[in-house]
């Protein structure tokens, strides 16, 4: 097993960084910890299968959040490790916290809040797109309706004018002309 500790720069406080890591780690079988340094990066000691696993771990970390709600991986250096026993992946909470369950499931339960979150801005955007759109289609078809209205309305103009022509040159050359009734 290939052990190393991480260190994640960027901004990573408060956002829900370390659980994004254990849900990641877990998912991906990685063992190790997660934890808060003090000057605002996050350390990661992980065992990973070889090289080629590692990499692939650190490309999940690297997200990059566009918002203050977000993560925003800026540089992830990687830093040799003597080896030691590594468990199932776990946040290190520090002596701050003493269920470190509880704080593991807020963690998650924020991180799920604020993909929920952005999920929703997401879909708020595209239906402001449908709903731009969903006006020009209107425009154009009340447009459309407006040039077949010009087109056809004269042309049934010329047809009601042609019949009246038809009726008039009917009546005078072609109607059949009453027989007087001899007293």
């Amino acid at each position: 097993m290939l052990q190393k500790k991480l260190i994640i720069k960027g901004h990573l406080q408060g956002v829900g960084y370390r659980a994004f890591v254990c849900a990641t780690a877990r998912w991906m079988k990685v063992k190790g910890t997660v934890k808060n340094l003090g000057d605002g990066s996050v350390e990661i000691i992980c065992g990973c299968r070889d090289a080629v696993h590692l990499e692939e771990f650190k490309k999940e970390l690297g997200v990059k959040g566009n918002d203050r709600y977000s993560a925003n991986v800026e540089a992830i250096e990687i830093e040799d490790i003597p080896h030691r026993k590594l468990g199932y992946f776990d946040i290190d909470y520090g002596a701050d916290v003493s269920n470190r369950d509880i704080a593991t499931k807020i963690d998650v339960g924020s991180n799920i809040m604020r993909s929920m979150n952005v999920e929703m801005r997401s879909m708020n955007t595209e239906m402001r797109s449908m709903n731009t759109e969903m006006k020009s289609m209107n425009t154009n078809m009340t447009s459309r309706f407006d040039v077949v209205d010009t087109k056809y309305g004269s042309l049934n103009d010329s047809l009601k004018e042609l019949v009246r022509i038809f009726k008039e040159d009917y009546e005078v050359t072609l109607k059949p002309k009453k027989k007087k009734k001899k007293p």
